[in-house]
């Protein structure tokens, strides 16, 4: 399990949500949220953390751009790492609408023009091309498999590790992706749970 799985795992054990903001306490909890992710940040050596230590004394504004910072972060870790936080997500599939389909298409084309415009040898971007490719044909489909936008993920890190340059950007609209088709799915697990009834129409009194 690597770092950032099991930092992620320890500070949403305190994650403060900001639809709590004016309630008792809230501002206790934040500043309790916040500093216990700098502690676990410096444990295990997470790198880039955009938080530092708070107290309840440096007032709402310093402490919600904290707990705003600190709530991006935390997405862009669920978003890298989706199936080792959200294990059951790894074989999932998820049914994506007309907007859903044409807005997904469209970052994945932005993620194409990218990678075609960064500095790399051609035999680090042509899988990154191909896995691409598969993300987009997956899209075109009924239900779109989460795991092909992990693979995409891994092959733009592992260029960047061999040297690529200028993917960056890359790598952050394929999170993006990730943290929209994940939140896309337990959206739909949730309505297969509690499905709504049908508008009571039958029980319309006959005049």
């Amino acid at each position: 399990m690597s770092s950032e799985v099991i930092f992620h795992k320890k500070v949403n054990e305190r994650r403060v949500q900001f639809s709590e903001v004016g309630r008792p306490g809230f501002i206790a909890r934040a500043v309790l949220y916040v500093n216990a992710a700098c502690a676990n940040g410096e444990e295990l050596g997470i790198e880039g953390l955009p938080v530092k230590r708070i107290s309840v004394t440096d007032g709402n504004e310093e402490i919600h751009e904290n707990l705003l910072k600190l709530e991006e972060f935390m997405d862009v870790i669920r978003a890298r790492h989706l199936f080792a936080i959200e294990p059951d997500l790894r074989e999932a599939s998820v049914q994506l609408d007309k907007d859903w389909k044409v807005k997904a298409s469209t970052l994945v084309s932005h993620i194409r023009d990218i990678v075609a415009k960064a500095e790399m040898e051609e035999g680090l971007r042509e899988p990154i091309m191909r896995s691409l490719n598969q993300l987009q044909s997956e899209i075109d489909r009924n239900r779109t498999r989460l795991d092909l936008v992990s693979a995409a993920w891994l092959q733009l890190t592992s260029a960047i590790g061999n040297g690529a340059k200028n993917l960056e950007p890359a790598v952050k609209l394929v999170e993006r992706l990730s943290k929209a088709l994940g939140k896309a799915k337990r959206h739909e697990i949730e309505a297969e749970q509690h499905p709504q009834l049908p508008p009571p129409d039958d029980l319309e009194n006959d005049d």
